[in-house]
């Protein structure tokens, strides 16, 4: 008696190579996140151009602009003007921590019109080498009180899109999508009120 094939093997193999397809297709991140203050009051929030810890020359001010574009989109986000952050940094390779060492909470409050500020690090901002080039944002970030100087939020996120096929990610369309996810978070973590401009 001859062996019958089964014909259920070759749908099995049909249905790997399309998970497979479609999980090369995906991106996946990491990230944690904590309030180590409550809020309850209303505030606004001003981003201070982020840290560039990668090799990638103006990663920092890429992920700057689309965050804030990002952060501007949420409904009940107010942002302080960003032209306000970017007028207290002394040069283009001037970095948003020398602000802390420079001005008093106070006077930032008044400067920034802002109740606290964005202050952000770019971690990675490459592309991996594999089979496939394939891009990896990272960003620390941190949300910290003008009142007080307590960090209010804190997070660390990381993201990498896989290419497959004719598909290739790119860094400033990760970026993006990261920067998506972490203002939504904020706005669901936070109450904001509208900045009176003078």
């Amino acid at each position: 008696m001859n062996a019958s094939i089964n014909p259920t093997i070759p749908q099995r193999w049909i249905v790997c190579m399309l998970v497979l397809f479609l999980y090369s297709g995906c991106e996946y991140s990491r990230h944690s996140q904590r309030v180590t203050v409550n809020v309850t009051e209303q505030f606004a929030l001003a981003v201070l151009p982020f840290n560039n810890q990668t090799n990638q020359m103006g990663a920092g001010k890429i992920v700057t602009e689309l965050f804030t574009t990002e952060l501007i989109t949420q409904r009940n986000v107010t942002l302080s003007p960003q032209e306000k952050a970017e007028s207290l940094l002394s040069d283009q390779t001037a970095t948003a921590d020398e602000i802390f060492y420079r001005y008093q909470l106070k006077e930032l409050r008044e400067k920034l019109s802002a109740a606290a500020v964005v202050k952000g690090t770019v971690t990675e901002f490459v592309y991996k080498k594999g089979i496939r080039e394939r891009p990896v944002v990272g960003l620390d970030i941190k949300i910290i009180s003008l009142q007080d100087g307590n960090i209010l939020w804190a997070g660390s996120y990381t993201r990498e899109e896989l290419s497959f096929l004719f598909y290739e990610g790119s860094l400033n369309s990760t970026a993006q999508r990261m920067c998506r996810k972490i203002a939504g978070t904020i706005s669901r973590s936070f109450k904001f009120k509208e900045v009176k401009n003078e």
